[in-house]
């Protein structure tokens, strides 16, 4: 697996030339964020998700926004407490 840096403090894993993952550093301006993990989902509509989350139930940790040249994601929690993320990528894989 290959990495290839992305802006100034995210990495990207990539699997041939698809990416596969990354890693966002945490700085101080972040406020004490202890080290932590998420999977995103792949989706077709990030807002349509949301508001889907929040009739079922779910928590809304980060409301959809707009990743500058990747896409709009969300981060979400099921009444369980799992936490989650879901992306809408500008230019998604084959």
């Amino acid at each position: 697996m290959e990495t290839e840096p992305f802006g100034d403090s995210y990495t990207v894993f990539m699997n041939g030339e698809r990416p596969a993952g990354g890693v966002l550093g945490i700085d101080e301006e972040m406020g004490p964020v202890p080290p932590n993990w998420s999977v995103y989902f792949y989706v077709d509509d990030c807002d349509a998700i949301h508001e889907r989350a929040v009739a079922l139930g779910g928590s809304i940790h980060m409301p959809p926004m707009d990743y500058p040249e990747v896409g709009r994601g969300c981060v979400l929690g099921d009444p369980q407490g799992g936490t989650f993320a879901v992306i809408k990528l500008v230019s998604p894989p084959d």
